[in-house]
């Protein structure tokens, strides 16, 4: 199986590129080189936008993974990486394309800075959540991350009170309006292998973020009870700014 190289790893903003067909699926769509497209991983929902040839062009309205190399390194979740990575196009569009074209590949760049809002947003609500209860990653079960919104599933025997998840966004909200920088970066040996660091704080993470904390604009948090031991903090992001400027071509 041939691999993508996913451009979006080192190059965050940029947001299109050109690209040659390698494979067309009848499901899953069209597989390229290289793209610019975050496929759905981690919690964040994919990328939408646009494949465009000389003489046709087509949205694409999700992008997944396939099979690849299952990465299994010290103190890191189990990803696959080398994979192809597939565009879904609408059926009566991939008679449009061929293996082997060239094809440039465009994201949307409103929904891609919404999802960079939402998903540097989750990883500062965890860091406030982490004030209260320090092993708190190790409890979580579930996440997922919008253009509009975010939320965390906890598997917890002593749920979070209101008034811990008041003090968790009072700190929360106070780092985002320190704007502290943040970087992401690769493992030493594995480029796909992902961090996403802030102060002293280092997530395992291969997402779409901010450069700075401070466009997250503040943050609103509510729980819900899921059942016995299962707790969800749900959260969006009011004041956000998103910056298209951050993006190039």
């Amino acid at each position: 199986m041939r691999k993508t190289q996913r451009l979006h790893l080192q190059q965050p903003y940029l947001s299109a590129c050109e690209a040659i067909i390698t494979e067309i699926h009848p499901e899953k769509g069209i597989a390229t080189d290289v793209t610019v497209a975050f496929a759905e991983g981690g919690g964040q929902i994919s990328d939408c936008g646009m494949l465009i040839t000389d003489d046709s062009q087509a949205a694409f309205t999700d992008v997944q993974k396939g099979y690849g190399r299952l990465l299994l390194i010290k103190d890191f979740p189990s990803i696959q990486i080398e994979t192809p990575v597939y565009h879904k196009v609408a059926q009566e569009d991939l008679g449009k394309f061929s293996i082997g074209q060239s094809v440039k590949i465009f994201i949307d760049i409103e929904r891609r800075s919404r999802l960079c809002v939402s998903h540097t947003g989750i990883h500062v609500v965890l860091m406030g959540l982490e004030r209260i209860k320090p092993d708190i990653y190790q409890s979580i079960r579930g996440c997922h991350i919008s253009p509009e919104k975010a939320r965390l599933d906890f598997m917890l025997e002593d749920k979070f009170t209101d008034e811990q998840i008041i003090e968790a966004r009072e700190y929360t909200n106070q780092i985002i309006k320190e704007n502290w920088e943040a970087k992401t970066f690769a493992h030493t040996t594995e480029p796909e292998a992902m961090y996403w660091q802030t102060g002293d704080t280092t997530y395992c993470c291969g997402g779409t973020h901010l450069p700075s904390l401070g466009d997250v604009g503040e943050v609103m948090t509510s729980k819900k009870s899921l059942g016995a031991n299962m707790q969800r903090v749900s959260f969006n992001f009011p004041k956000a700014i998103f910056r298209k400027e951050l993006f190039v071509v």
